[in-house]
C-alpha cells in the first residue's frame, strides 16, 4: 500500500459526522477522561455503555424513516466463485440524520453509507447490521441502532511544547483523537491517535462460525510544517501497555489496554462472539520540546 493511500485511509477513519461548527471541537470528559483515584479507570461513557435506540427490519431498497434517522438497506449478491449461483447477500447500509438533512441538505456530515457488516457511525450513534435473510423473495436486513454518547472523532488544540495529556480512545466511544486548529482536510499541522477494529471479510461467509475473527490496531499519524505525513501502526501483540510511538512533534505512550468481554486477542487474530472486536486504549500523548522541522532548521 502506498504512503499516500495509507494516510488517506487513516484520515477517512477519523472523519466525523456532526454539525460543522469548526475545529477544534474537543471531547467532553465523559468520553475520554480517565477516572478513579489511580487515574486509570474507564471514562463515564464506557462505564455506562451504549444505549439501545431501537432494532429495525429493513427490506432492501425500501427506506425506513423515524423521527431521527432515514435508514436504507441494499443487498449485493456475492457468489462463492465466479459464475456460481450459490453465495450470500452482502448488506449495504445508508444512514441519514433527518433534521440535519432537512436543514442543510445532504452532506458527508449528515449522511453515511457502506457495504458490509462493519458498524456505521454518525453523530453519537452507531448502526450495526445484525442479520440478513430472505423473506418471501425479499432481502431483509436486521439493524441495531445505539447511542454511544460520543462522537467518533474529536479535535483538541495543539499541545504546548512539553505539555502532556492522557486520554482513553475506544471502539465503543471516541475512537480517534486529534490535535490541530483545522479540519482533517485542511493543511494545518495535525497529530491523530486512533484505535480501529473489524471483522475479517470472510467471517460472515462461513456458515456455522462460532468464533468470528477480526483485527485490532492502534495508529498514530502526524504532519508538521506542511511536510510529508509520518505514521505508525501497531497490531495484535503490539496493542499493549508499554507500546511507544515516536513522531516528529509528538510521542505517544500506551498506558493501559482493556479488551471487551467477548473479545479475545491471540497471536494471529482476534476472535469475538459475533460483533467487531472491542478495545479501549489509555494513552499519554506528549508534545516534544522540539519538532522535527525545528531541528532541521537549526542544522
Amino acid at each position: 500500500m502506498s504512503k499516500l493511500l495509507m494516510a488517506a485511509t487513516l484520515l477517512a477513519v477519523s472523519t466525523p459526522a456532526f454539525a460543522d461548527e469548526g475545529p477544534p471541537i474537543d471531547a467532553p470528559a465523559s468520553c475520554i477522561a480517565p477516572t478513579g483515584k489511580d487515574g486509570l479507570g474507564l471514562p463515564k461513557a464506557l462505564v455506562d455503555g451504549a444505549k439501545v435506540v431501537g432494532t429495525y427490519k429493513l427490506t432492501a431498497g425500501k427506506a425506513l424513516v423515524t423521527s431521527t434517522f432515514r435508514l436504507l438497506a441494499t443487498a449485493h449478491f456475492m457468489p462463492e466463485r465466479v459464475g456460481s449461483d450459490k453465495g450470500e447477500w452482502l448488506p449495504g447500509l445508508e444512514v441519514q440524520l433527518v433534521k440535519e438533512i432537512e436543514r442543510d441538505g445532504e452532506s458527508y456530515l449528515n449522511s453515511v453509507s457502506q457495504h458490509g457488516y462493519d458498524p456505521v457511525r454518525i453523530s453519537t450513534y452507531r448502526v450495526t447490521v445484525t442479520g440478513v435473510a430472505k423473506v418471501k423473495g425479499s432481502t431483509v436486513v436486521d439493524v441495531l441502532v445505539e447511542d454511544l454518547g460520543c462522537l467518533e472523532s474529536y479535535t483538541h488544540v495543539p499541545l504546548a511544547q512539553g505539555e502532556s495529556t492522557t486520554v482513553w480512545i475506544s471502539t465503543e466511544a471516541t475512537s480517534s483523537y486529534a490535535f490541530s486548529t483545522g479540519h482533517w482536510y485542511d493543511n494545518d499541522d495535525r497529530m491523530t491517535f486512533a484505535v480501529t477494529s473489524g471483522l475479517d471479510p470472510d467471517v460472515q461467509q462461513t456458515p456455522g462460525t462460532k468464533t468470528p475473527h477480526g483485527w485490532i490496531a492502534i495508529k498514530a499519524w502526524e504532519r508538521v510544517d506542511l511536510g510529508l505525513p509520518s505514521w505508525d501502526d501497531k497490531y495484535l501483540r503490539d496493542v499493549k501497555a508499554g507500546t511507544h510511538y515516536e513522531m516528529p512533534a509528538y510521542k505517544v505512550d500506551v498506558v493501559k489496554v482493556v479488551v471487551g468481554a467477548d473479545t479475545t486477542p491471540n497471536e494471529y487474530n482476534v476472535t469475538t462472539k459475533g460483533r467487531a472486536p472491542v478495545i479501549h486504549v489509555l494513552a499519554k500523548i506528549t508534545r516534544k520540546t522540539k519538532t522535527g522541522g525545528e531541528l532541521i532548521r537549526k542544522m
